[in-house]
């Protein structure tokens, strides 16, 4: 009885260390490898000494447990960064004072002037069908998503009651001004083709070079849609795993072949996962969104390529 019980707090432990690493802190990597390495040599020891019942028990924990060394230690010795370069992506144009989503001037001007290059913004219309930077206009007072300001009404409104909106006018300009800012394109709209023709449109009257805007895709058949369009000539793309949670071997069947899809963009769990798998791909990876600089630390050394930050780490 005493050995069962020594064995289900040891599987315990292992499994509250290997759930507390996806989503409370990623130093509990360690701990985990160090008890899944104790359970390697103590479900083996036991399976060949004792009972039969506390074999079966040990045989299952010494099976999960494997697996999940394993897939630590890949983590823990591939995917090397030696290097170390890597971006980051400001997120929805960057928080400021603590609130993020903001996509406005003040922030997109802070950023740039600290030496921030990719830019993530979020596109919406107007009610006027004119073009604008906002989430979901959910920090736009006396506004949301299906009750939209015109142009003018955004314009000579605040965000938060202190910051400016983004409008087209300002982005144009600021592309010109700074002309080694990258734009992450995102949006809400379910029709992200009528969106990105419209930009073509405002990128071409501007001569702004279309290859400062990278297109977040989030489906095989929104990708597909986009370049079967004629109208838009947008040429990079990143494919965003949020929407749809591809499994690994689902996002290389769909992309890898795919030339102009140059990023896999991956929430911070699908992160471990994929590379827990050892996720083989030819791409770049960008993990969404970081607050922990010891985690964009730990996780750029093993060749993540972007990381989204809502504000400076």
């Amino acid at each position: 009885m005493k050995k069962f019980c020594l064995l289900s707090i040891l599987f315990l432990l292992i499994a509250l260390f290997e759930v507390g690493k996806y989503f409370f802190d990623f130093t509990l990597f360690y701990p985990a490898l160090v008890f899944q390495i104790i359970g390697f040599g103590l479900f083996t020891f036991t399976i060949f000494k004792s009972t039969k019942s506390i074999k079966l028990f040990s045989l299952f924990c010494f099976l999960i447990n494997f697996i999940l060394l394993m897939q630590n230690f890949v983590i823990l010795t591939e995917n090397k960064n030696t290097t170390n370069e890597f971006s980051y992506v400001v997120h929805g144009g960057g928080a400021m004072d603590g609130q993020a989503y903001l996509n406005c001037q003040e922030g997109f001007n802070y950023y740039v002037q600290n030496g921030y290059n990719y830019i993530e913004l979020d596109f919406l219309y107007t009610s006027n069908n004119e073009i604008i930077c906002s989430h979901f206009l959910e920090n736009v007072d006396g506004y949301d998503f299906y009750n939209r300001p015109s142009l003018e009404q955004f314009s000579a409104g605040l965000i938060q009651n202190k910051y400016h909106g983004i409008t087209m006018e300002f982005l144009m300009q600021e592309l010109k001004n700074n002309p080694q800012i990258y734009i992450i394109f995102d949006t809400k709209e379910a029709n992200t083709e009528a969106l990105l023709e419209d930009l073509t449109i405002l990128l071409t009257q501007n001569e702004i070079d279309f290859n400062r805007f990278i297109i977040q895709v989030y489906s095989p058949e929104n990708y597909n849609s986009i370049k079967e369009n004629d109208d838009i000539k947008f040429e990079r793309f990143w494919y965003t795993n949020y929407k749809l949670h591809l499994k690994s071997f689902e996002v290389l069947k769909y992309f890898e072949d795919c030339a102009d899809v140059e990023c896999y963009v991956l929430y911070i769990n699908d992160w471990w996962v994929f590379t827990e798998f050892d996720f083989n791909t030819s791409k770049s990876i960008a993990v969404h969104t970081i607050h922990n600089r010891g985690f964009c630390d730990f996780i750029t050394s093993k060749n993540v390529d972007y990381v989204f930050i809502d504000w400076p780490i």
